[in-house]
């Protein structure tokens, strides 16, 4: 999709824990190989500057009438805080070097609704007047049901929801939770999409690149989750005992609490 729709995609890579760096292979995509991080006595600047962040008092406030667990709570808004607007100070100064003009049409994209959503709204806020800039954002789990969290909180959702532009649950029960759940102006902002590959149903599954080549009625399947109950991948198994005219073979990379259920299902 991105190929076809935008002129570049630079890649700025965040919350990244090594030094490793990447190649791509295709001209319209830019790695920056730069990663947001900064010192650590930038990183202690930033949180002291967090404290007087105007999204973050409000947030105190927003926190303080809940009146339970404030404390932890507090320490979830300030991560985001800090290391989103550290993320986004490194990253403008990877934008100041695009030239960007009045005719460019830029798009913040965000993996995740958390830090690097943070980053892009405050990365806004610092460009949209040299550009026409909007703000997207996914948002899959861990990062989306307050009720999973360990206090039932998730920073900053007022935040993101009213000022982002477009949120795209990967799931019809994640997009059934955020307007159950909310109640922002915001149900023309929320669009389902889903995660995944193109659908090859309509091709002949014995012409397809994942077949071996030594091996033409072999499928291999791969799949990569924590094997937990919300993955529910007891649903691989129903489909895959009802394929009866090829042989497949079934890789799962992942492990968890739901192991043994899977094997003996």
């Amino acid at each position: 999709y991105s190929k076809d729709n935008y002129d570049y995609v630079y890649i700025i890579p965040s919350e990244v824990k090594n030094e490793t760096r990447y190649k791509l292979n295709d001209e319209k995509y830019i790695l920056v190989n730069e990663i947001l991080k900064a010192k650590r006595i930038h990183q202690i600047f930033y949180i002291i500057e967090s404290f007087f962040s105007k999204e973050f008092i409000i947030e105190i406030i927003y926190i303080l009438k809940s009146k339970r667990n404030i404390v932890a709570k507090i320490k979830d808004a300030l991560k985001i805080v800090a290391y989103g607007m550290q993320s986004a100070k490194l990253a403008l100064k990877q934008i100041k070097k695009m030239n960007l003009s009045k005719d460019d049409n830029v798009v913040l994209y965000s993996y995740w609704l958390s830090i690097t959503a943070f980053a892009c709204l405050k990365l806004k806020k610092s460009i949209e007047k040299k550009c026409n800039t909007i703000v997207v954002s996914r948002t899959h789990g861990h990062d989306l049901y307050e009720y999973r969290k360990k206090y039932e909180y998730l920073p900053f959702r007022e935040f993101f929801y009213t000022n982002i532009d477009k949120i795209y649950p990967i799931s019809k029960n994640g997009q059934e939770y955020i307007y159950g759940k909310y109640s922002y102006n915001i149900i023309n902002k929320i669009e389902l999409k889903y995660l995944g590959t193109p659908d090859y149903t309509s091709y002949n599954i014995r012409n397809m690149y994942l077949l071996e080549e030594t091996n033409k009625n072999r499928f291999h399947l791969v799949s990569c989750s924590s094997i937990i109950p919300i993955k529910r991948l007891e649903f691989i198994i129903d489909v895959l005992k009802n394929i009866n005219s090829f042989e497949i073979t079934w890789y799962h990379l992942g492990d968890g609490e739901s192991k043994e259920g899977i094997l003996e299902y």
